[in-house]
């Protein structure tokens, strides 16, 4: 079944599902109910994802949500979507490092550096309670908040706790918060993001199935309309548009997103906006910022940066990730923990602060972990840690790795 028939089956646009196959936007709940009734009519059974855009939540609000006529006329197996698909489709999402022969030869009942899967999962990052006092405040005073940080620094995982805490996250066992309206720009390709795209983004969070006007400035209008409205309701709602990888903006779209904010002050609402981006990415996201044109921009926006972790709180977040996962004794010895903090340390090992992010953690003790077990070791010491920063792991090396 081509797109072009699945699309016109559907009912929707073939461009729109053409960008979505593309990954180029992320599917909503409706296109995927759409998709679903049209291929059961066909008595195709779908075979999920169709592309790998789809967020990772959405199964669960899915499972939540009462049976429409669609799925029912299709057969009503979708309406039945269960906590076991869920926890499927969840793993077959899930970041995995570590091979599963790597996880029954340490006796790990999961990765120990997957992505979090639960409220216990999330390893508190020493700023995380800065940070959650500042999204507070930028969501009730609509402010304008950049988040930034290196890549793997964990600044993506940190906002998004922050942000559930208040809004509500079902990964965080936080209800749904009303109060909180938040919105995301989800187009991928954000250097051809245009001015028109973050009002469609707010009207498709904050009023789903609402028509966009077709007028670029009638839409910002209804857009700001919208947000007005909320904000001077008997119990007030806050609005926040929240956008990831901040550092693929052009210079246009800082504009834009400041002058957006404005438009909606002006309309007698609020609207924030959370941005999170890495800083040593091209483009550059600090040369982006100091262009001459962003200054109206660089006044009004604050900017959290997350610092690299201290040797203190590396031990202690390799320590958190694998108890989680159930690691027994010590499977990385700290001989072979300090080996790997002081190859990132600024000065050696003395140095109080190592240039160490959760994402470099992850990767060296992963591949350290998976190099202990093609060795037929029961833990990584300090030899197998010298030899995986030596060679990157899998390679011979004449350096024995036993003790």
């Amino acid at each position: 079944m081509s797109l072009a028939e699945l699309a016109e089956a559907a009912g929707v646009t073939r461009q729109w599902l053409d960008q979505v196959a593309r990954g180029e936007r992320s599917a909503t709940e409706d296109l995927y109910f759409k998709v679903e009734a049209a291929l059961r009519r066909r008595k195709i059974r779908p075979k999920w994802p169709l592309w790998t855009a789809l967020p990772a939540d959405v199964y669960r609000r899915l499972a939540a949500m009462p049976a429409r006529r669609e799925a029912t006329r299709a057969g009503g197996e979708f309406a039945n979507f269960s906590q076991g698909n869920w926890d499927f489709w969840r793993k077959r999402r899930s970041r995995k490092m570590l091979p599963d022969e790597t996880l029954r030869h340490f006796g790990l009942r999961s990765d120990p550096f997957e992505e979090p899967a639960g409220p216990e999962d999330f390893w508190k990052h020493p700023q995380l309670e800065s940070l959650r006092a500042i999204v507070r405040s930028t969501i009730q005073r609509g402010g304008f908040l950049l988040v930034q940080g290196p890549s793997g620094s964990g600044k993506t995982i940190a906002a998004r706790y922050a942000i559930g805490q208040l809004a509500g996250d079902p990964r965080l066992d936080v209800p749904r918060n009303p109060s909180y309206q938040i919105a995301r720009l989800l187009t991928l390709r954000r250097r051809q993001t245009t001015g028109c795209s973050l009002p469609r983004a707010l009207l498709r969070d904050f009023a789903p199935g609402m028509r966009p006007r077709a007028n670029a400035e009638d839409l910002i209008a209804q857009v700001a309309g919208i947000i007005a409205q909320k904000y001077q309701q008997e119990k007030p709602q806050t609005c926040a548009l929240l956008i990831e990888e901040a550092h693929e903006l052009a210079a246009e779209l800082w504009l834009d997103l400041k002058k957006l904010r404005e438009i909606c002050a002006d309309a007698g609402g609020s609207l924030a906006v959370i941005c999170v981006g890495q800083t040593e990415s091209y483009p550059n996201l600090a040369d982006t910022l100091q262009q001459p044109e962003l200054v109206s921009v660089r006044r009004r926006l604050y900017q959290f940066s997350l610092r690299a972790l201290s040797a203190a709180q590396a031990r202690a977040y390799t320590a958190f990730r694998l108890a989680r996962a159930g690691a027994g004794g010590q499977v990385v010895q700290p001989e072979a923990l300090d080996l790997l903090i002081s190859q990132f340390s600024r000065g050696g090992r003395g140095e109080s602060v190592a240039r160490l992010y959760p994402a470099s953690l992850d990767t060296w003790l992963s591949t350290a972990l998976v190099e202990a077990w093609t060795k037929g070791q029961r833990y990584v010491n300090k030899a197998l840690m010298a030899h995986v920063l030596q060679t990157g792991g899998g390679e011979e090396s004449e350096q024995t790795v036993t003790e």
